[in-house]
């Protein structure tokens, strides 16, 4: 087995911290299956658990010799069985068969999802009517970006070198792009730099949002706009929609007075973006200095104080409600930028920049 650095011996995986917790609950807790140790066998969803091995056992039957493909998995997952210990901060109380056996459905009923997905991307057929229900995907995706339902991502890799040997669809996509395509079907992401293999699939939906180093503008103490969104068109300041850019691709354009801002539908990505937030503070990955989904939430609260300013931005295309109506946007930025605490601010240079134009003026 080649040597494993200390990074990715570190816990990756680990509880929600209990001051994001306490906020709301309900945002990390899965709501239809459960993926990895820490819920598993939660009596809720126990229903799952089958229609998870029937997804097993659909894409083994997709392999010209299932059982030994089958044995091939079991193998490769119980090799790993430390490696994978380690990527828990917290404890399991799962020995190794039992892990390994969580790990071998979990592992292949998301490949099995990545796997209809790509299909269904080429074709109106539908191979499973329960899962292309039009409530059950979005929800079944929302459970996949939770911070405590996760499996190590090496797993999905060394499962996916196993069925890229007989199944075509997997020979021609990566791994991470199959992934991406089924996280973001219709939104743009941000592919470069992401040279280093992600922790799991919320870390890879992490690193598809930052930006490359170059881009990297963090530095300043500055913890957002001055003005918020009305106050900041008064001072003479205009709003622009972005489409083909990223969530953190923001940019200024002094010469016109300009903001362009990629656009956010909150009331969708809401639990993603608290999921996104509870990964940055979690103990393995704050010792990177700039939390950078912590500082968009926070430059999102500086700017939206106002019903004023949720009409302003929704009449520029910029954030989307979804008919959950102004006041519960206003309350959802506010909610959650609870207990968000963060040492070096993302878009400083960007509110300074804004901040000294307005002054001018």
């Amino acid at each position: 087995m080649e040597a494993v650095d200390q990074e990715k011996l570190a816990p990756s995986i680990s509880m929600v911290p209990i001051q994001l917790r306490s906020v709301k609950k309900e945002a990390y807790r899965p709501q239809m299956v459960t993926v990895g140790p820490y819920h598993h066998g939660n009596s809720v969803l126990l229903g799952m658990e089958k229609h998870k091995r029937h997804c097993m056992q659909t894409l083994l039957g997709r392999v010209q010799n299932p059982e030994d493909t089958l044995d091939d998995c079991y193998m490769a997952i119980k090799n790993l069985n430390q490696r994978v210990r380690e990527c828990y901060a917290d404890n399991m109380h799962f020995g190794a068969a039992e892990l390994g056996t969580i790990l071998l459905v979990d592992g292949c009923f998301i490949l099995e999802l990545f796997h209809r997905h790509i299909i269904q991307q080429h074709t109106s057929n539908s191979s499973d009517p329960d899962a292309d229900n039009a409530w059950m995907v979005p929800t079944l995706r929302h459970d996949l970006e939770l911070l405590e339902n996760q499996i190590p991502f090496f797993i999905l890799v060394e499962l996916y070198k196993i069925f890229q040997k007989h199944l075509h669809i997997f020979s021609e996509y990566s791994l991470t792009s199959l992934a991406l395509s089924f996280f973001h079907p219709n939104v743009h992401v941000n592919q470069e730099g992401m040279s280093m293999e992600p922790n799991h699939l919320l870390d890879l939906l992490h690193k598809s949002l930052l930006p490359t180093p170059s881009n990297d503008s963090s530095g300043s103490e500055t913890r957002g706009f001055d003005l918020c969104a009305s106050e900041l068109l008064q001072a003479g300041i205009q709003f622009e929609k972005i489409s083909e850019s990223h969530l953190l691709d923001i940019k200024f354009d002094s010469g016109n007075g300009v903001i362009k801002i990629p656009p956010l539908s909150i009331h969708k990505t809401e639990l993603l973006l608290r999921n996104l937030i509870a990964l940055e503070h979690c103990g393995f990955h704050n010792s990177c200095k700039t939390l950078h989904i912590s500082s968009y939430a926070l430059m999102m609260r500086s700017l939206i104080r106002s019903l004023a300013d949720v009409e302003l931005l929704e009449e520029k295309g910029i954030i989307s409600s979804n008919s959950v109506g102004g006041r519960r946007i206003l309350c959802l930025i506010n909610d959650i930028c609870k207990n968000v605490d963060i040492k070096d601010f993302y878009f400083g240079e960007l509110c300074k920049e804004v901040n000294a134009y307005c002054k001018s003026r």
